[in-house]
């Protein structure tokens, strides 16, 4: 009997053991394409422009979930109104591809992007669905580039049926010293 319930208990802290192993190895690692978000961590001033007026706001974006999720708070007002927004923005290995999720408190509706990074221009330029400013669902287009580690631009476009771009905004992010 003894033999019998020393090799349950070797058989149990074996498969203990095994579980615990498949369940590090199956935990996704941040790749350099996760690492290049690290660069945009911190509290930014950004100027948001849009149809010729700017609207200084803050945001403060930090790494989340093992690195593999850059979580941006944002605020700013317009015109006596407090907008609030929060981004989440990683890369997806499956993919292949950077992705970004949008939510604020302007609309019910998540901006979902998708795309890709030149290295050459040091654009990222995604693509997607979100909401304009009369609550339609439309096409659209982000850009974000990297001037250095303490500036980054970002454009905001809606892409017509034609292939046409039309500018929502831009914003201009400069890191808070």
């Amino acid at each position: 009997m003894k033999a019998v319930l020393v090799l349950a208990a070797l058989v149990t802290a074996t498969l203990v053991t095994a579980r615990d192993v498949v369940a590090q190895d199956a935990t996704p690692q941040p790749t350099p394409a996760h690492k290049a978000l690290k660069s945009m961590e911190g509290v930014w001033n950004a100027t948001l422009k849009m149809e010729g007026n700017e609207f200084p706001g803050e945001v403060t974006a930090r790494l989340v979930c093992g690195g593999l999720w850059l979580e941006s708070d944002y605020s700013t007002e317009f015109g006596g109104l407090k907008f609030t927004g929060k981004g989440l923005d990683g890369y997806d290995t499956n993919k292949k591809k950077f992705v970004s999720i949008w939510v604020d408190s302007m609309s019910t509706s998540p901006m979902i992007l998708e795309g890709a990074y030149n290295a050459e221009s040091n654009k990222l330029v995604l693509t997607g669905t979100g909401t304009n400013m009369q609550g339609q669902t439309v096409k659209l287009k982000a850009i974000s580039i990297h001037e250095n580690e303490n500036h980054h631009t970002f454009e905001l476009s809606e892409v017509k049926d034609d292939g046409s771009e039309k500018s929502m905004f831009t914003i201009d992010y400069k890191r808070k010293k």
